[in-house]
């Protein structure tokens, strides 16, 4: 039985009421593309740039200021700058072959570990079969064009496999997993924050400082990183107007495209897809689904007053656990229609 099967009556039927007004939203807005088609020079082109100059000897602060002043991204504040380690972690692969091979290793990696982790929590062969390609849809953001080089994909895929590998007996790998997103995106750091407030009220202690260890280590490397990048900004360059967007629900549906399985969909589909994942995340009784739900609803509440319209790709930082909360959904919608509509009510 779900967390819903104890839930009375009045809540059940809300919660349904809910879902069923996220989807009908859905359908009354429209969710463009993640990225389209006219724009001809993108993020990932940029961060390729980089990469390649740092490939031939150039200090990577000094190759990342000079591809944003080409191509008219800001350079201040410093922030704007992301953090080296996929660039140097790039350069230092050089072939296009071994950087793809990492890439798709690490969503293969993933998808394993999030198959083995459904397998102990005690889920039917048969159900995980059928589990299997909604999975993927995932780790598939490794096919999109682009995304070889896009901090979010790799930094959503390391926190997707920390959380796959987590258990309450088994947590030192997870935390350094999720330290190393964060050295690629800090935007990472809210999983370190969420395992971490998870750890705190299960009253967890050395995990708990585990989980603090981490961010303070993150903290010290990334002011590190914003002292380097805060000379940077020349006169005449451009100035990042800031990431308050108040981008609301049509942002976060948008963001959710980062799924390819909904890169296409029309965004009332979106919505059921997202709503049905945070009721499968919100309902499962394990430690994994509990800190997954947790991750996707903070980033999601942040996201709906955080992110510029053109930054619908940070959604790439929890897409890849969305799934699992679809996966989790068919009995934790049971429960709930249980729960909403009395037996005698469904017998007549």
């Amino acid at each position: 039985m779900t967390r819903f099967g104890a839930w009375p009556p009045w809540a059940a039927r809300l919660a349904l009421a809910l879902l069923a007004a996220l989807i009908a939203y859905g359908a009354t807005i429209h969710a463009p593309l993640l990225a389209s088609p006219k724009v001809t020079y993108q993020d990932g082109d940029l961060y390729a740039a980089v990469a390649a100059r740092v490939a031939h000897g150039e200090d990577y602060y000094s190759a990342a200021a000079a591809e944003h002043r080409a191509h008219g991204y800001p350079t201040a504040p410093p922030q704007v700058f992301r953090e080296p380690a996929l660039g140097w972690m790039m350069a230092a692969l050089r072939a296009e072959v071994w950087r793809k091979a990492a890439f798709y290793g690490l969503a293969l990696a993933v998808g394993a570990a999030t198959i083995l982790a459904l397998e102990r929590g005690g889920m039917p062969f048969p159900y995980l079969l059928a589990a299997m390609p909604v999975m993927a849809t995932g780790i598939g953001v490794v096919i999109i064009r682009g995304m070889l080089f896009m901090h979010e994909a790799w930094a959503g895929l390391l926190i997707a496999l920390s959380l796959a590998l987590y258990s309450p007996r088994r947590w030192l790998a997870p935390v350094a997993i999720g330290l190393c997103a964060c050295l690629i995106r800090e935007l990472a750091v809210g999983y370190l924050v969420a395992m971490a407030a998870a750890a705190l009220w299960e009253r967890r202690w050395r995990e708990a400082c585990g989980w603090g260890a981490a961010m303070a280590v993150f903290a010290g490397l990334f002011s590190l990183h914003l002292r380097a990048a805060a000379g940077l900004h020349l006169p005449g360059d451009a100035v990042s107007p800031g990431w308050l967007g108040l981008g609301g629900a049509p942002f976060i549906l948008q963001m959710a495209r980062s799924n390819v399985g909904l890169l296409l969909a029309p965004t009332a589909i979106i919505a059921a897809a997202v709503g049905v994942a945070l009721v499968g995340l919100a309902g499962a009784r394990n430690p994994v689904a509990t800190r997954a739900g947790l991750i996707v609803g903070g980033y999601m509440a942040g996201f709906l007053v955080l992110g510029r319209p053109d930054n619908t790709y940070w959604g790439l930082l929890y897409t890849p656990i969305l799934p699992l909360g679809v996966v989790l959904a068919p009995p934790a919608l049971r429960d709930l229609w249980r729960r909403a509509v009395p037996r005698g009510t469904r017998t007549a």
